[in-house]
């Protein structure tokens, strides 16, 4: 049965590889931390960003910001956000699973990528995906729906990506767009890209930081933990709608107790993406908590924890009888890499990456036409999440992408 402290017990739920039931030291544990968050934290966050909105960071950092509602085929409404330079070349930012695109300005001006770009005098677009702490509109459903969270990665591969760069082709009346994507957001465009390549005739550059399309090497410990526990078991446990929703409890509590207590969030972070305590910056673990995680559908990291059990880049698997309903055949189709045509692809990967493992970026790499990989870097001690939070991302990953921009 699910506990009464509800969704945030997962990171314990989980724990134990192949636990299809919390040990109760674990649930003792989560008691006794959420009691401790209950009774010592009695004040905001210090850092004014843990609590700032997106757009709320963007225009205290100086930089005008819009906010773009975008309504996708099936109905899904997407809140996007552009760092204006009229004229100038579009690129589209796209964030990894349970994030938004908090994640590209969480750090300073000068270390966050989206502001270097803007500041490079591109015209910044910075997308946030269905389920997420921004994008929970639709045209008839609502989110305490079951059909609302009825979505995966396909999904935002074959709606969210393509609403998206229509609407910043249309608005700017560019021909081609660049696009970088971190994590699932890489994933969502190989995903494109290898099925209906509806926008690959849009894409100039694509950049994948941290990519993530093979999974099996996967060791980070919620998603590996996730893999060995029954797709109908997480589904049930969550109801069938969202995995780990921005909460009160992610959003105030949390960060304010990282202040007093960072070895104790550094472990949540690790648990959730898996990273290198040494490329962090340890004083914007509450900015990092107060934005992350911000939610998904269960359906998705379910769809995460197949790719992580098989191994192959394929559709969402329902079972044999749904999935003849739905693709007409009883295995669900695999999305082909070798089909990809007219995109400049540059892969930056980690070799400290427990969610990207180099092994599974090796399998990309080699399935991939070689004449459109047009860049690929491996920086041997860098972690999933440094493309994005590393404070030292500015002078490492960043010149290497700025250079393919301009090639």
């Amino acid at each position: 049965t699910q506990s009464t402290w509800g969704h945030s017990e997962c990171l314990f739920f989980f724990a134990e590889r192949g636990a299809a039931r919390p040990a109760k030291s674990h649930k003792m544990a989560f008691f006794i931390i959420t009691l401790a968050l209950m009774l010592s934290v009695v004040v905001h966050a210090a850092e004014p960003d843990t609590l700032r909105t997106g757009p709320e960071i963007i225009r205290s950092k100086g930089y005008t910001c819009e906010e773009h509602a975008i309504t996708t085929e099936d109905g899904y409404i997407l809140m996007v956000w552009r760092i204006p330079s009229r004229g100038s070349r579009p690129v589209l930012l796209q964030h990894g699973v349970m994030d938004t695109g908090d994640t590209w300005v969480l750090n300073s001006r000068t270390e966050s990528l989206a502001f270097i770009l803007a500041d490079r005098g591109y015209d910044v677009w910075i997308g946030n995906n269905r389920g997420s702490r921004y994008s929970l509109g639709h045209r008839t459903l609502k989110t305490s729906s079951e059909a609302y969270w009825a979505f995966t990665m396909d999904e935002m591969a074959r709606y969210d990506i393509v609403g998206m760069v229509q609407y910043i082709r249309s608005v700017t009346s560019k021909a081609k767009i660049d696009y970088i994507g971190h994590s699932q957001g890489t994933y969502q465009m190989f995903a494109n890209l290898a099925s209906n390549h509806s926008i690959a005739a849009s894409i100039d550059h694509y950049i994948a930081m941290a990519p993530v399309v093979y999974l099996k090497h996967c060791s980070s410990p919620l998603l590996d933990a996730l893999s060995h526990t029954d797709s109908d078991e997480i589904l049930n446990f969550f109801d069938h709608k969202a995995f780990l929703p921005e909460t009160s409890f992610s959003q105030w509590l949390l960060p304010s107790f990282c202040e007093e207590n960072p070895t104790l969030c550094g472990d949540v972070l690790y648990i959730m993406l898996g990273y290198d305590n040494a490329t962090l910056n340890v004083t914007r673990w509450p900015v990092y908590l107060g934005h992350y995680p911000a939610g998904t559908s269960t359906l998705d990291i379910c769809h995460w924890a197949q790719a992580i059990r098989t191994g192959t880049f394929q559709m969402y698997d329902f079972g044999v009888l749904k999935n003849l309903l739905k693709y007409g055949q009883p295995t669900p189709p695999r999305y082909d890499l070798t089909s990809i045509r007219g995109v400049k692809i540059a892969l930056l990967s980690g070799g400290n990456d427990e969610v990207g493992d180099p092994a599974d970026v090796a399998q990309l790499l080699a399935l991939l036409p070689k004449e459109l990989v047009v860049h690929h870097q491996q920086w041997a001690n860098a972690a999933h999440i440094d493309f994005v939070w590393s404070p030292t991302a500015f002078r490492t990953f960043y010149p290497v992408l700025l250079n393919v921009l301009k090639s």
